[in-house]
C-alpha cells in the first residue's frame, strides 16, 4: 500500500498565495466559476478545511491535486474525503478521478443527488451507475471513500460513507 497524498489544509495561511497558500500546491479545477474562490474554514477536528460553494449548476468552485499513479495490468486505487453538505441540497459532484490531470477527461467519481443519496458515476456526474439507498444528513461531516480495482477493460468501484459500504458498480 502506498499513500500518495494526505491533506488537512492545516499548513496554509491563506487560499491565494502562490508561495505558501493553497495555490502553491493545488490546481484550479473549475468550470465557468472563478478559480480558488473557496476559503479556509475550521475543519472536523479543529484544523482547517477548504470550503467551496456551488455555481447553481452543481459544479464546485474547487481545487485539484495532480497524482499520476501507474495503473497497469491489475491495479487498485482508493480516494477519500470528508464532506460536510450544506443546505439546500442539489445534485453535486463531490470528487472525481480524471485521465491526464484536472484538465483531462472525467473518468468516474462520487456525487450526491437531490435526495441526499451518494452515488458513483462513470463518464458524467449526471448519470449515476450505482446509488446508495439511504440519504446522508446535512450540516454534519461524513467521510466518503471510493475504491476501484481491476484492469483497463473492467473494474469494480465501491463507495463507502462513514466506513459503511453504500453501493458498488462493476463495469468498463
Amino acid at each position: 500500500t502506498t499513500f500518495l497524498l494526505i491533506e488537512g489544509f492545516d499548513v496554509y495561511p491563506d487560499v491565494a498565495s502562490t508561495s505558501q497558500g493553497v495555490q502553491a500546491r493545488w490546481l484550479a479545477a473549475t468550470t465557468g466559476v472563478p478559480a480558488y474562490s473557496g476559503s479556509l474554514q475550521t475543519g472536523r477536528f479543529g484544523g482547517q478545511c477548504y470550503q467551496t460553494a456551488y455555481d447553481g449548476g452543481g459544479h464546485a468552485r474547487g481545487i485539484a491535486f495532480a497524482l499520476y499513479p501507474a495503473l497497469s495490468g491489475g491495479s487498485a486505487l482508493a480516494m477519500g474525503m470528508a464532506l460536510n453538505l450544506g443546505t439546500p441540497i442539489q445534485q453535486v459532484r463531490a470528487f472525481a478521478l480524471y485521465n491526464n490531470g484536472p484538465t483531462g477527461t472525467a473518468i468516474m467519481g462520487v456525487g450526491v443527488n437531490n435526495s441526499q443519496q451518494p452515488y458513483i458515476w462513470v463518464g458524467t456526474d449526471t448519470s449515476p451507475v450505482a446509488t446508495a439507498t439511504l440519504p446522508i444528513s446535512t450540516l454534519s461531516w461524513h467521510y466518503f471513500e471510493l475504491t476501484w480495482s481491476g484492469s483497463a477493460t473492467v473494474g469494480v468501484a465501491t463507495l463507502y460513507v462513514d466506513g459503511v459500504q453504500q453501493c458498488t458498480f462493476t463495469g468498463n
